[in-house]
């Protein structure tokens, strides 16, 4: 399912004139198959937290 849900975006996305693709995935699950179809990992995600005391 989700790799038919991506080639629907990415195919959207093309038809409406973009020319590149940014997801924001978890690398163990979503990773190897985004992988496969051509991403390649850009970096980590900084998080910030403001502590709630």
């Amino acid at each position: 399912m989700y790799r038919a849900v991506l080639a629907a975006r990415l195919s959207y996305a093309a038809t409406h004139g973009a020319t590149m693709a940014l997801v924001k995935a978890n690398s163990t699950t979503s990773g190897p198959i985004l992988r496969r179809t051509g991403f390649t990992a850009f970096g980590p995600e900084p998080v910030y937290a403001v502590p709630l005391h």
